[in-house]
């Protein structure tokens, strides 16, 4: 979200991180120059991935041909490091992470109304990219009333509401309470129109693939027999109550993923732009040795040296070939085991299941609190589905909800990791 001061915007978001690095340093000063290693030690190698990937960013401004772009690239990133690093060191505690939780379903409740005004007047806040959208007749009318929120564009706030879905799904699932299951429940359906509304085909397979995540991994037998049964009564009860709306929804949402299976998409269209886009990226790693374009230059390299039509669209619009395309095969490859291991290890915590020393099993007693089952499967399902949400908008490294969605697995990998070491030293 940006405010406008003259001829420039303010982030709240580019403001409070140096306010917090402030923080941090008085703190050290305090503690004689002395960082508290044990706050992050569990999950360090996460975090010498960031330092390494940003030392490589830096040094890739030797290569780059747009110094600018590579500039900007790499505070973005320092900026999304920040979050991560401070989420960890100062919210790696059972509060922490249970105030994370809390607070990620208050702002997708604060958001989703502002998403409803949009979607029914077609107006949109002045920070929206569609704030000054005029359809025109080689437009299409509907775009207008797509809902952006707070993000620049209708893809960003797709992929906020995909990486949201699972939160809201697991505490429908947890709540002990008839009343705060329908409240949850409403506010799920009422998510999932909005995303419909997006017109957003990643994200939408982004949140089936979630649901699938969830019906054939996490859930047990009879689990999967409540989970069949609740949405045929669901289906059955909205159909009674809006028949007419069930297939609208249905109509859309199929049209919407079908489309991507038209074999005319692979030669006009977004499909078309999206393939050459990534047809490029790998003549550009193939010309850089494999090293990368460096931070922030894939789109100067597609604007100048593109060897396949992308219809004057730039942006590579998929996070993975983004960071192959810019920083080169290894710090891809180190994404890559940073991401899995991640949703490795949150896997493990969910199950309770933790790598002790053989001495220590006796001694260790299973946790199996609500609270952090809630957290680790909603952080679970959510890094599952951030996998096909992330090419869904243009570019991934300024969206900040990726960089909160990290920071909030890492800082509760963290929390769990100590509970763990604490309880086998007091055994």
């Amino acid at each position: 979200m940006a405010f406008p001061v003259g001829p420039i915007h303010i982030f709240p978001y580019r403001v409070i991180v140096p306010f917090i690095w402030l923080f941090f340093i008085a703190e050290v000063i305090l503690r004689h120059g002395k960082i508290v290693i044990s706050r992050i030690k569990s999950i360090k190698i996460y975090l010498q991935f960031f330092m390494i990937w940003l030392i490589y960013a830096l040094l890739s401004i030797v290569w780059t041909l747009d110094k600018i772009a590579a500039v900007k690239e790499i505070i973005s990133l320092f900026m999304g490091v920040s979050i991560v690093f401070f989420m960890v060191y100062f919210l790696s505690d059972k509060k922490g992470v249970w105030n994370l939780y809390k607070l990620w379903i208050f702002l997708l409740t604060m958001v989703l109304p502002i998403a409803l005004w949009e979607i029914f007047t077609g107006n949109h806040l002045h920070i929206s990219g569609l704030y000054t959208y005029q359809p025109t007749k080689a437009t299409n009318e509907y775009v207008k009333f797509m809902p952006s929120v707070i993000f620049h564009n209708p893809n960003d706030f797709a992929t906020f509401l995909a990486l949201s879905v699972p939160f809201v799904l697991v505490w429908i699932r947890y709540a002990k309470k008839v009343v705060i299951r329908v409240i949850a429940l409403a506010e799920l359906l009422l998510a999932f129109y909005v995303l419909l509304m997006t017109y957003s085909r990643a994200n939408y397979i982004a949140v089936m693939i979630e649901f699938a995540f969830l019906f054939f991994v996490i859930l047990k037998l009879n689990g999967k027999i409540r989970f069949v049964v609740s949405l045929m009564f669901l289906g059955l009860f909205v159909g009674v109550i809006q028949p007419g709306l069930i297939v609208k929804i249905a109509g859309l949402f199929m049209g919407q993923v079908t489309s991507l299976l038209d074999p005319d998409a692979f030669y006009s269209g977004s499909v078309f732009v999206r393939i050459n886009l990534i047809k490029n990226s790998f003549v550009f790693l193939w010309k850089t040795f494999g090293f990368g374009v460096g931070a922030g230059n894939a789109e100067y390299w597609m604007e100048n040296f593109a060897v396949y039509n992308t219809l004057g669209i730039l942006n590579v619009h998929n996070w993975w070939v983004e960071i192959l395309v810019n920083f080169g095969i290894f710090i891809f490859a180190g994404y890559i085991l940073f991401y899995v291991g991640l949703i490795k290890n949150i896997y493990k915590i969910y199950n309770q299941n933790p790598r002790l020393p053989s001495t220590s099993i006796k001694s260790y007693s299973r946790i199996n609190k609500s609270h952090d089952k809630m957290i680790g499967e909603s952080l679970l399902l959510s890094l599952i589905g951030f996998f096909m949400a992330s090419i869904s908008s243009s570019s991934i490294m300024t969206l900040r909800p990726q960089w909160f969605l990290l920071g909030f697995a890492l800082a509760f990998l963290n929390y769990k990791r100590n509970q763990w070491k604490n309880k086998i030293c007091t055994s």
